[in-house]
């Protein structure tokens, strides 16, 4: 609860005010002075959020008081999250849930002050009730429905929890609960717009109804509604440029959902979760924007958190069973490959400006501001290392670059399955390396052929660890040793390595492989001033030098502003989802030292970023939490894999 506590404080005071928030506080202030609502001033928005933000208004402080509504709203929403995993789940998935709730919400703007944290929390508390109310039908079911009825008076789109909530009941079998649900409902509308009929007058009321209700089909296809601008994206490629920034920011809890569904077999309450979370996703197609994902973020995150669950029982999946493991690596790399393809082509087409039209310059004039904000240096990050492989050039295309980092990203992607395989089993092994290149293939145009194949010598590192003889281990450290030429901060994992040859009480290896490691460092830096030049001065190729005096200070030219808007995305995301689900593996019970290995040398990755000048190096960090997270979510006993 404290954890909680301190996230939804912290994240609330790190708010200002969007468009809506002007709006509805002009109507709130309308109101207040006496005029009429809907009629001195429109918007089309149900009267809950104008009427509660009279409040901060009515006692002078407009902007804290708002926040406070909405850090008190959000700190409940996060306590029903935390309530609903407890009780479905068990305490960790529970803990987990709410945790990701309260970090993750802030960045589907829910710190804002706008509808969706209020819709949120009645929305939330009507689903409890639902599932973890009273015994008896009629108290539950009648609480369920006023608590719908609430979130339908702050935000439209609430609608969409009376089919699901029938649904449940039908489900449940209990049908008696359909009319005191939908009593509960209009008890609270019938409030609402019964008080604007007696204060304001039938005209009120009436243009109340037609406001919140009435303008819904113009609300949906047209730009302005009588009017009143409706905030619609006419051109698709803005609109699908947001989408893809919502996609990238929660595409891990997405998988990990996914990955529980298709791991556990389904209960009645994960169809609901799993209805709510497409039904209430599906408002994207009206308005692509951010706070749009807010609905669905918590029965995303309940569903990803049901991994951890000992109690769901798990699928057969018989395609499994028929394939020997060289059989289903081939099969995971098909998979891998298409979606690395893809972002391959998409990169090399925006990197080059192949294909760009005018208008989507006004979503990267949001992308230049985002990235101003998040971080001083946009165009050339500094890059020093003892060597460095570019085959970026300026004036060239820069498809051979992308392409060859992707197939080292590829094999990189099977060297973290089969390392997945080995710990786990086959189907974290999957998830493992499907959360690896999900993540990684978002900034495929932003990272160097060097990142690839720092990140390829690294799981390839680790490898060798985990089926560890000295000659293994002495491998282990080449490839460490390779990698910290490329990257320099890569060393960070040999403190992880020799933990985990500790802890297998490999003892005799730990001289090999701290050997490995310093000899490629040593060695170059013995070679002091050899450089093997590109084509050209300043065309791509391979340069050593030595550190610190003559280090290669190349860096990453950003070319295009969505690639590195997204490579920060991408960074955020690996503190808000992927660290939290893998710390998780240290509540497995067994322990698993390759578990605490993969979480600590994770950990000691992300201390880059401490060092801001070396945000860009969160990916190193990436294979190691992307197998921490599928051990956490996926790690059972298994016929054909998988270790303790």
């Amino acid at each position: 609860m404290t954890v909680i506590t301190v996230l939804a404080g912290v994240f609330t005071l790190r708010v200002w005010q969007v468009g809506d928030t002007r709006i509805f506080y002009e109507m709130a202030e309308v109101i207040l002075r006496g005029g009429t609502p809907y009629v001195d001033y429109l918007d089309p928005k149900p009267p809950l959020i104008f009427f509660l933000l009279t409040l901060p208004l009515a006692i002078g402080h407009k902007l804290a008081g708002g926040l406070a509504l909405v850090g008190l709203a959000n700190f409940a929403s996060a306590v029903i999250v935390l309530l609903l995993g407890w009780k479905l789940y068990g305490r960790k998935a529970g803990l987990l849930a709410a945790v990701l709730f309260a970090i993750n919400f802030s960045l589907a703007e829910g710190y804002f002050i706008i509808t969706e944290p209020f819709t949120v929390t009645f929305i939330l508390l009507s689903a409890y009730f639902l599932i973890c109310g009273p015994d008896h039908p009629l108290k539950k079911y009648l609480l369920a429905g006023i608590s719908a009825g609430i979130a339908i008076g702050f935000k439209q789109y609430a609608l969409l929890l009376l089919p699901l909530s029938i649904y449940l009941m039908w489900r449940k079998k209990e049908y008696s609960g359909f009319l005191p649900y939908m009593a509960g409902v209009a008890i609270p509308l019938a409030i609402m717009f019964g008080a604007i009929f007696l204060a304001y007058g039938v005209p009120a009321g009436e243009a109340a109804l037609h406001w919140s209700f009435g303008v819904a089909g113009s609300y949906m296809t047209d730009g302005d509604v009588e009017g009143v601008p409706a905030y619609k994206i006419d051109d698709p490629v803005i609109a699908l440029s947001w989408l893809v920034l919502g996609v990238s920011l929660f595409s891990p809890l997405l998988l990990f959902a996914g990955a529980a569904l298709l791991d556990r077999k389904t209960s009645i309450v994960g169809e609901f979760f799993m209805l709510a979370g497409a039904a209430f996703a599906a408002t994207l197609i009206i308005r692509p924007f951010l706070h749009y994902w807010a609905l669905a973020l918590p029965f995303i995150i309940l569903l990803a958190a049901s991994g951890l669950s000992v109690d769901m029982p798990r699928r057969t999946i018989s395609l499994l069973k028929g394939l020997n493991d060289r059989a289903f690596l081939c099969l995971s790399g098909m998979v891998y490959a298409l979606v690395l393809l893809v972002f391959a082509l998409v990169s090399t087409i925006l990197v080059d400006a192949l294909w760009r039209p005018l208008e989507i310059m006004k979503f990267y004039g949001l992308a230049d501001i985002v990235l101003k904000a998040t971080n001083p240096y946009l165009h050339h990050f500094p890059q020093p290392a003892l060597a460095e492989i570019d085959l970026y050039s300026a004036g060239q295309s820069a498809a051979g670059g992308i392409i060859l980092a992707a197939l080292l990203l590829l094999l990189a992607a099977l060297v973290v399955t089969k390392i997945g395989m080995d710990i786990y089993g086959r189907r974290a092994g999957f998830l493992a390396g499907t959360t690896f290149t999900c993540c990684i293939a978002w900034v495929l145009g932003y990272l160097s052929v060097s990142d690839a194949l720092a990140v390829l010598l690294l799981v390839a590192s680790v490898y060798a660890a985990v089926n560890g003889t000295i000659m293994r281990y002495l491998l282990c450290g080449l490839c460490l040793g390779i990698a910290i030429a490329l990257k320099p901060l890569a060393f960070l994992a040999f403190p992880a390595l020799a933990f985990l040859a500790f802890r297998k009480g490999d003892l005799r290896s730990l001289p090999w492989l701290a050997a490995g490691t310093a000899a490629v460092p040593l060695a170059i830096l013995s070679t002091a001033g050899l450089a093997i030049p590109g084509t050209a001065p300043g065309a791509g190729g391979i340069s050593i030098g030595m550190l610190p005096f003559t280090a290669h200070e190349g860096g990453y030219i950003v070319t295009d502003p969505l690639i590195a808007m997204l490579n920060i995305a991408m960074s955020a995301v690996l503190i808000t989802i992927i660290l939290p689900v893998a710390a998780m593996a240290l509540a497995k019970r067994p322990r698993s030292h390759y578990g605490e290995c993969l979480l600590l040398a994770g950990g000691l990755m992300l201390l880059t970023l401490l060092a801001s000048q070396y945000v860009h190096y969160w990916y190193l960090s990436l294979p190691f939490l992307s197998l921490a997270c599928a051990g956490a979510l996926l790690h059972s006993p298994e016929p054909g894999g998988g270790r303790p």
